[in-house]
C-alpha cells in the first residue's frame, strides 16, 4: 500500500468526519497528506508539533499552530496528543506518534474528538507493529 492509502484508511475509520489527515516524518517530511497543504510546505510546524511530545508545556500555555490553524492543547501523553481548534467550530485534532512518523487528523465541525483519536490510533498502531 502506498502512504496515501493509509490516509484513505484513516478517513474511512471515521467516515465523513475527517477534514484533513496525513503521515509526517519526525524531521518534518511529508509521507502523505490530504488537506494539510500548508503544513507540508511549512515543515517547521510538523517539527514543532513533534517536539510537544518531549515538552508539552508551551502547548498547554500558548497552544500551537498546525496547517496555519491555531489549536489549544487538551491532552498529551508519550505517544498521543489531542487538541481543539481555536476557530468557531472547535474542531478536534488528534496526533499519534509511532516509531518513525506522526499520524495526524483534524475533524470537521461537530465531529467527536474521541472517535477521531480512535481512527488515528488504528493507523498508528498498525504502523508501530510494522516498525514505522
Amino acid at each position: 500500500m502506498s502512504w496515501s492509502g493509509y490516509v484513505d484508511s484513516l478517513k474511512a475509520n471515521y467516515a465523513g468526519n475527517v477534514a484533513a489527515a496525513g503521515l509526517f516524518g519526525f524531521n518534518g517530511s511529508t509521507w502523505a497528506q490530504e488537506g494539510f497543504d500548508h503544513a507540508a510546505a511549512n515543515y517547521q510546524e510538523i517539527i514543532d508539533l513533534y517536539n510537544l511530545f518531549t515538552d508539552p508545556s508551551s502547548g498547554f500555555a500558548n497552544g500551537f499552530t498546525f496547517n496555519g490553524e491555531k489549536f489549544v492543547l487538551v491532552k498529551c501523553s508519550e505517544d498521543s496528543l489531542q487538541a481543539k481548534s481555536k476557530a468557531e467550530g472547535k474542531n478536534p485534532f488528534s496526533v499519534e506518534k509511532s516509531n518513525q512518523c506522526l499520524t495526524i487528523a483534524r475533524g470537521v465541525d461537530g465531529s467527536n474528538g474521541g472517535s477521531l483519536s480512535l481512527a488515528v490510533g488504528k493507523i498508528a498502531d498498525y504502523l508501530k507493529a510494522n516498525n514505522y
